[in-house]
């Protein structure tokens, strides 16, 4: 509304502004605007995050597969062209526990017992791990419990054995353990001939030395005899009960409670030394369980998927079953679920946090051969 008043010939114009109660209706709706966009911005964004965590977990459970059965592939691999270049000529060998000496079977590469763990391509512990323990003569390989905070029901433990005789070095062959270590550190693959320039042998069949294990040839050179490759799979826990805050990762200023597949590879392995086969280097975080089943080849040429506990014989395992449990980190919108689990047990959960078990089975191509 206008109001005029005439002054002379001058006209006065006076604008009136908004009433108390316009202002308050366009403030709600300035404000009702501002928060629905906000509200689908954040929807959009949580949404967002929570699709990138679901990928991640599949992307994750695919490269856990990825390596797992890569090193399936090589189980029980022996590079039979190998032929050694110090001492007597032998004839080419099959895989075989890693202390027997081709030249003299009388003449071990281990100062302790060939343990059984390393006399097939692979092996496995239900509900536990491999350790390493003892020096010297007593060095001994057993399943034994897993690390503290990990359920005997949401891991198992697989090892991969075979042979390597690669001389490309670390970063392409086959020289590395799981851990990237060069695996001719390995006190069994130092007392191998690993050096030929050595001093003379006092002992043809087997380089003599006193004091310290032979040091290990280097990584780019072709080793006298195939080097022995041990990797060693299992479950680790992220975060223990015993961790401190610092210690523990956090998303979001929440603490997160995860296991880790992680491997021990026998690069480290020096029977000089005590150590366990705890130093397992995690790999991937987010996932729940890892589990392993072993397909038994019987008279009729069949067979059936056991737990690493009920296998007789693994030199008539043919087959491994790999299952790994992921999730997400992240709480999202989603309703209760039910899925079957890596034990095929079937689990509901409510706290919204995607899981997926993957499945898949590798022939071991190497002992079907």
């Amino acid at each position: 509304m206008k109001n005029f008043r005439m002054n002379g010939s001058k006209h006065i114009t006076r604008s009136q502004g908004f009433s108390l109660i316009e202002f308050m209706v366009a403030m709600t709706i300035s404000l009702m605007v501002v928060g629905g966009a906000a509200a689908i911005y954040l929807n959009s964004s949580l949404t967002q995050r929570v699709m990138t965590e679901r990928q991640n977990m599949f992307e994750g459970a695919k490269v856990t597969m990825d390596i797992i059965g890569r090193d399936l592939e090589n189980a029980g691999f022996y590079p039979t062209e190998s032929s050694p270049a110090l001492g007597p000529t032998v004839a080419a060998v099959g895989y075989q526990n890693p202390c027997i000496n081709p030249r003299d079977n009388a003449v071990s590469f281990c100062d302790f017992t060939a343990p059984t763990v390393f006399d097939r391509a692979v092996f496995g512990c239900a509900g536990q791990r491999l350790t390493r323990s003892g020096s010297g003569s007593s060095v001994a390989y057993a399943c034994a419990a897993l690390p503290t905070g990990v359920s005997g029901t949401d891991a198992d433990s697989l090892v991969v054995n075979y042979f390597t005789s690669d001389a490309g070095g670390l970063g392409i062959g086959q020289r590395g353990d799981c851990e990237g270590q060069d695996v001719a550190k390995d006190a069994i693959n130092s007392r191998n001939s690993t050096a030929p320039t050595a001093s003379p042998l006092a002992n043809p069949n087997r380089l003599t030395y006193t004091g310290a294990v032979p040091s290990p040839i280097a990584a780019t050179l072709a080793p006298s005899l195939p080097l022995f490759v041990s990797n060693r799979y299992t479950l680790v826990p992220v975060n223990s009960s015993s961790a401190t805050t610092a210690q523990k990762e956090k998303l979001d200023g929440q603490l997160i409670t995860t296991f880790s597949v992680a491997c021990d590879g026998n690069g480290n392995d020096n029977d000089g030394n005590t150590a366990l086969a705890s130093t397992a280097q995690p790999m991937l975080s987010g996932v729940s369980q890892l589990k392993f089943r072993f397909l038994q080849k019987d008279a009729a040429g069949t067979g059936q998927y056991l737990a690493a506990s009920s296998v007789t014989d693994w030199g008539l395992v043919v087959a491994v079953r790999v299952c790994v449990l992921a999730h997400t980190y992240r709480t999202a919108n989603i309703p209760s679920y039910t899925l079957q689990d890596c034990n095929g047990t079937s689990q509901t959960f409510a706290d919204g946090i995607s899981r997926r078990a993957f499945s898949q089975v590798f022939a071991l191509k190497n002992v079907l051969m």
